[in-house]
């Protein structure tokens, strides 16, 4: 996976530097890959969208919109949910399922970084202005409790 991650990132360097005037162009905020390294997600926080990226296309092939700016991106396990914060005083976990259907799930102050347990059950996002983590029950999507 760590190669993976790694090719799959040069690759998007290098590619999206080629499609700077061929697409409109938002510098990543935040990037996540899935396990075959076919696609990557781009979080574009100057146009408060996530791209989707074919690496085979060598094309953004979907742009989801993002209520503000993002954050941090995290993959489920089985690559069906992406977790995108999205920061602001009111800031939320948006949860894309299948590259189409979304849930807003508010969290602190600024939050960012979301990181998935190994089993997927939690979902941990770091407020940073409220210097806290806020864990998240995944299949529920509610708050179980914040970490100071």
């Amino acid at each position: 996976m760590v190669q993976a991650i790694t090719r799959a990132s040069g690759c998007a360097l290098v590619l999206l530097a080629g499609l700077l005037h061929a697409q409109t162009w938002c510098p990543p905020s935040a990037i996540a890959v899935t396990r075959d390294a076919d696609k990557l997600y781009l979080g574009c926080a100057a146009a408060n969208r996530v791209d989707v990226f074919d690496l085979a296309r060598r094309a953004v092939v979907r742009q989801i919109p993002m209520p503000s700016p993002v954050t941090g991106l995290a993959l489920s396990t089985d690559e069906t949910r992406i977790y995108v914060t999205c920061t602001g005083v009111k800031s939320v976990i948006r949860v894309v399922e299948n590259d189409a259907t979304f849930t807003d799930n508010p969290t602190g102050y600024g939050g960012t970084a979301p990181v998935l347990s190994p089993d997927g059950a939690r979902l941990y996002v770091s407020n940073r202005f409220d210097n806290q983590v806020a864990v998240i029950d995944e299949p529920t999507r509610s708050e179980h409790r914040r970490i100071p």
